[in-house]
């Protein structure tokens, strides 16, 4: 089965504010036409189409990206500069073949705002961990400085002459050379 086709944006001047996704194997603009019998006084209006190799996969894809804005089936509550940026941030190769110069300005700065977003993310998650790494290079070297001081004390502790070691002894008195045991 081939899988080469179209990936399209459609609105309708009945419905502002709403853009359709979806694909086809046909110049949309023809299939935009069999959208003409679905009751609305008004034609639907292709706004941009891409060929792709794939085209169901890049409509699926599409989809996902604009999940957050969709409305019902293949219609979504956005722009069409926003969709193209969408279907245009599809990791697949396509042609572009049709769209408005004043959307693809705008599908230009949605895709470069979103791309600053996503590196600004990708930095912050990079500082993030090196300040993790930071931290638990600090907790290490602070445990390791406990440990060495706690070897020096007993060290020292343990090279003490034997009179300042009975001293420390709370359980002892001392008589002369000899430790008595308290009981």
């Amino acid at each position: 089965m081939d899988k080469k086709g179209f990936v399209y944006i459609m609105t309708n001047p009945d419905m502002p504010g709403l853009v359709k996704v979806g694909m086809t194997k046909r110049v949309p603009t023809e299939r935009a036409k069999d959208d003409d019998m679905t009751g609305l006084p008004k034609p639907h209006e292709t706004q941009y189409y891409a060929f792709f190799d794939d085209m169901a996969r890049a409509e699926k894809e599409a989809h996902k990206k604009l999940q957050s804005y969709h409305h019902s089936k293949e219609w979504f509550k956005t722009d069409v500069a926003t969709a193209i940026a969408a279907i245009e941030s599809i990791d697949m190769h396509f042609n572009k073949l049709y769209s408005k110069p004043d959307d693809d300005k705008k599908a230009a700065q949605i895709k470069a705002a979103t791309e600053a977003e996503k590196k600004r993310i990708e930095e912050e998650k990079k500082r993030q961990e090196e300040e993790r790494q930071e931290q638990e290079n600090a907790r290490i070297e602070n445990e390791k400085r406990k440990k060495r001081l706690i070897e020096e004390k007993a060290i020292a502790k343990r090279n003490r002459p034997l009179h300042e070691k009975l001293k420390d002894d709370q359980e002892t008195e001392i008589y002369g050379w000899w430790r008595i045991v308290k009981l």
